[in-house]
């Protein structure tokens, strides 16, 4: 049985931007990521990883216009994950190929540009221990950089809000952003947390940047149903596969979807480099001075 729909694939990705005036619903910008997790098999080592892409209100109706028909054509799929096999049962292996190159096809004539943050667990685990031991860390603060995901919002969403911002400065065009999860997630918590955690330090830090974030909270949505949302699953599924097959000692593996998957579509690779640590050693250090100024401690 197929899933059925309460509205078309168009209709969903507008009705995120209903409620604004249209010029700034026409500009909107909808940014779709998919995370992959520690827990129960999602985000086995090497890495945490965030991946999607980002792209205006009338690109994602007609991608998933065009995603709809594809699904649609026979033999039918009710929905596209990259990593469920029995999608394809009775297809031969080079059949499954075959269809996942035409939604691969699909996101090239879309041209969404692709975001991927990939946070290493090895780096991540040597920075949270030098970070514990941090004498000016509050209790807060500690609480908070235990979910590697604060850091990944730190920057896959600031670079998104800077881009706008500076838009915005340069021209004077205002182009708002929403951002959505897949709600089938191990650890939807983590997520919620994270984001809201990311909102909190946007405000203190760059409080104007907000007025370009639609949703101030986590908003999800079933990524059976939400074509945006499978588009990103076969963007992170396939950068999860390269970065565990590199972390094994196979940094030449490919397919043929992993390739067209880069060709002709704009991929920016986000990564924590030392400066990106050591900022967040800064900020901590500027928040305990702005804490002891005021008298308070957490």
């Amino acid at each position: 049985m197929y899933h059925k729909y309460d509205s078309s694939a168009r209709e969903q990705v507008g009705a995120l931007f209903s409620g604004l005036p249209k010029a700034l619903r026409d500009n909107g910008h909808l940014i779709v990521l998919q995370a992959w997790f520690d827990e129960s098999g999602k985000g086995q080592e090497p890495v945490y990883l965030l991946a999607g892409y980002i792209g205006r209100k009338a690109m994602w109706e007609s991608l998933a216009d065009d995603w709809q028909a594809e699904l649609d054509r026979e033999p039918k799929l009710p929905y596209l994950h990259a990593n469920e096999s029995q999608l394809f049962k009775g297809c031969s292996p080079l059949e499954r190929e075959n269809r996942l190159l035409r939604f691969v096809e699909i996101i090239r004539k879309h041209k969404p540009l692709g975001m991927t943050l990939m946070l290493k667990h090895s780096d991540y685990r040597q920075f949270f221990q030098v970070l514990s031991a941090h004498p000016i860390i509050t209790a807060g603060e500690k609480r908070m950089l235990r979910n590697p995901y604060f850091l990944s919002f730190q920057i896959i969403l600031n670079v998104a809000l800077m881009r706008q911002a500076k838009k915005r400065r340069d021209t004077g065009v205002v182009e708002l952003v929403e951002v959505l999860f897949d709600e089938d997630v191990d650890r939807k918590s983590r997520l919620e947390t994270g984001f809201n955690n990311f909102v909190k330090t946007v405000q203190r830090n760059n409080p104007s940047f907000l007025d370009l974030l639609i949703n101030k909270t986590a908003e999800f949505r079933d990524d059976k149903c939400f074509m945006p949302l499978q588009a990103a699953d076969l963007l992170a599924w396939h950068f999860r596969r390269f970065a565990f097959e590199v972390w094994r000692g196979n940094p030449t593996w490919t397919t043929p979807i992993w390739t067209s998957l880069q060709d002709g579509i704009e991929n920016q690779i986000l990564r924590y480099t030392e400066k990106e640590w050591l900022d967040v050693l800064m900020r901590i250090n500027k928040t305990w001075q702005e804490i002891r100024r005021g008298g308070k401690l957490s």
